[in-house]
């Protein structure tokens, strides 16, 4: 809603002011709002996606995607020079999820075209139960973060706030287990690693196809153990 970008440019002015010592970026932030959903329209008919994902079954699948993936492509460069500019105003914490995001966008849509959107049909899935329920999911793996990692940037996290993060994708990757969308959570890592590569964590988390390069046996664990 209008009134919703205008309060949230509102909120964003004097945060940009005190971060750059100037307007300009903030400037810059509002015509990249106002000219987003433009840029999109020019680059994607919603109306024809929508009613195309509508219709989305096994056999249209093979029409939608080849037709829409390349659109979506498409549409992130409306969306990098908004982040850009974004990144610019915020803290520490900001810029490292915005430049995760950034970084992150571009693997998730590939990943989900992949071979017409396979992940999309996997046999006996409940993407629509694991979906409904997202929200509270967060909501309750939340839980798996302290008090005090909570208050702390990320470029201050050590092996503790980092075991923590570990932790939450555990929890998470249970209840899409138990919700019967495991591969939703190939979705969630493209952002995970992203945003472990881009954190202090690259250090102390072991990402899968990454191997152990301390002394001594790997056990397992996803945490390096110093």
């Amino acid at each position: 809603k209008n009134g919703d970008i205008q309060f949230f440019l509102g909120q964003l002015q004097p945060i940009c002011y005190n971060r750059t010592g100037s307007n300009d970026t903030y400037k810059a932030i509002a015509s990249h709002f106002y000219a987003l959903p433009i840029c999109v329209l020019m680059n994607l008919d919603l109306k024809d996606f929508v009613e195309d994902a509508e219709r989305l079954n096994s056999i249209t699948r093979h029409y939608f995607f080849p037709k829409y993936c390349p659109k979506l492509r498409s549409t992130l460069q409306c969306i990098e020079p908004l982040l850009r500019e974004m990144r610019k105003c915020g803290d520490e914490d900001d810029v490292f999820v915005l430049r995760a995001v950034s970084h992150a966008l571009p693997e998730i849509i590939d990943l989900i075209c992949d071979k017409n959107g396979d992940i999309l049909f996997v046999e006996n899935t409940d993407y629509n139960t694991c979906l409904n329920g997202i929200t509270d999911y967060f909501t309750q793996c939340n839980a798996t973060f302290s008090n005090a990692t909570y208050a702390m940037d990320s470029s201050n996290y050590g092996p503790e706030q980092c075991e923590e993060l570990v932790n939450f994708r555990k929890c998470l990757e249970n209840k899409m287990n138990l919700c019967n969308g495991p591969r939703l959570m190939d979705v969630f890592d493209v952002l995970y690693r992203a945003m472990v590569s881009a954190s202090p964590c690259s250090n102390f988390i072991i990402l899968p196809g990454q191997k152990e390069d301390n002394a001594g046996e790997d056990d397992g664990s996803p945490i390096r153990h110093f």
